[in-house]
């Protein structure tokens, strides 16, 4: 880990014996104290794979959290950092973690199916009532067309079954939620069909595709907004909502806690 910052100065890191498993992707939870690392086997956990849990401050493992599949790719969290979810590529299905309290009492709390066939990315909605996964092929065809839909409250319940909703989005990897609340979007990263795929959440549908130049190959994206002085704020990228959209995505999640 760099601090670019400080002319990025490396303070900290670990590597696969730290992780006791075969670490492949990293995300922050929403307070930035700890890293969830995505973990192949062999892992050392009972489970094939799962999430080892990082302290940024001493960079050490402070628990390992089985996910009961042998690919656990990528991360999501709650943005009341209560739960984290696991997006599993071999069996096509999400783990649902629970995260509050000390990490000692972190586990596995819940299994559903993705809705669609070897998911790669998921995305929480604006108001954590939706967890969206994109279907790559991880770990079978490699070459996923579609985009499943889960409920991250009323696990193990799933909406849609695989291919429920076509994006033409060939071999997607990311879902990039769009700072704008008001547009309900998702921005899929296509590294198939070189292009971005919106998807509008309401209406679930595609609205635009745009091609990249040069026939490009899309890995994940991020949105920035400038201000008149070219001082830029980032508002959205793999990892989630950030600042000013994060702070409106908390306004939103509890005027939906109070219905």
């Amino acid at each position: 880990m760099v601090d670019p910052l400080d002319g990025n100065r490396v303070v900290g890191s670990f590597n696969n014996g730290d992780l006791t498993g075969r670490g492949y992707l990293a995300f922050a939870n929403p307070t930035g104290k700890y890293l969830f690392v995505s973990l192949r086997p062999p892992s050392g956990m009972e489970t094939d794979g799962g999430v080892a849990v990082v302290d940024t401050t001493t960079w050490r493992v402070v628990r390992n959290i089985g996910t009961e599949d042998e690919s656990p790719i990528y991360v999501d969290f709650t943005a009341d950092g209560k739960h984290a979810f696991v997006s599993n590529g071999h069996h096509s299905n999400i783990a649902k973690i629970n995260i509050e309290g000390p990490p000692p009492e972190w586990e596995l709390v819940g299994l559903t199916q993705a809705g669609v066939g070897g998911p790669y990315g998921i995305r929480l909605n604006w108001d954590d009532t939706q967890l969206w996964a994109i279907e790559k092929g991880e770990g079978s065809h490699n070459r996923g067309h579609s985009i499943g839909l889960a409920d991250p409250i009323g696990m193990p319940r799933s909406w849609g079954s695989p291919g429920a909703w076509e994006t033409g989005c060939i071999r997607g990897d990311h879902l990039t939620l769009h700072p704008d609340p008001a547009l309900n979007e998702m921005w899929l990263s296509c590294n198939s069909s070189f292009e971005v795929v919106v998807w509008d959440m309401v209406n679930r549908e595609v609205t635009a595709r745009i091609p990249m130049p040069e026939g490009g190959s899309t890995h994940s994206g991020s949105f920035v907004r400038y201000d008149p002085d070219f001082t830029g704020e980032l508002l959205s990228d793999h990892g989630g909502l950030h600042g000013s959209a994060f702070e409106a995505k908390l306004r939103i999640v509890a005027v939906t806690a109070q219905r």
